[in-house]
């Protein structure tokens, strides 16, 4: 139950924080960090599960409606059931996600000075980097650890 009053705090914590850079939104240069917990959807979602996130970001407002900006994130998931099929062996997998991207941002017109929503396209490079290993428990002592890496090039 612990765990959960942290995650739910840490949260709570970054929503109060994005409201209160919001209200500042006079500046020409926002610059934040966050700490979060990340959970992977669709088809990644069913061989990873959740775990901790951290993002830098950076924006310049070009005027009271565009900024551009960069954000660099990094992620650390963990093996799902997924991985528990066979029962050959045991598996240890992880998921290291690093990225670097390019944004830019519109605001739209509020009723309230406090509350700016707005929407943002981004264009990044993406690094992924899995470790995979298996330790065998019925075929004599096989023992396997690999690396597997991919970088791509995106919109987010």
């Amino acid at each position: 139950m612990r765990f959960k009053s942290t995650i739910f705090f840490l949260l709570a914590m970054g929503i109060c924080s994005a409201v209160k850079a919001q209200y500042y939104k006079e500046k020409e240069l926002l610059v934040g960090a966050s700490v979060g917990y990340q959970y992977p959807l669709g088809d990644f979602g069913d061989q990873a599960k959740a775990g901790p996130a951290f993002r830098v970001t950076g924006q310049m407002m070009l005027n009271k409606k565009i900024g551009v900006g960069a954000e660099i994130a990094y992620s650390i998931l963990g093996q799902d059931n997924f991985w528990n099929g066979n029962h050959f062996g045991n598996y240890d997998v992880n998921y290291n996600i690093a990225s670097a991207q390019f944004k830019g941002s519109y605001f739209f017109e509020s009723w309230d000075r406090d509350f700016r929503p707005y929407t943002s396209l981004a264009f990044g490079y993406f690094h992924y980097q899995n470790s995979i290993s298996f330790i065998s428990t019925s075929v004599g002592n096989l023992n396997q650890k690999r690396t597997i890496k991919e970088n791509k090039v995106g919109l987010t």
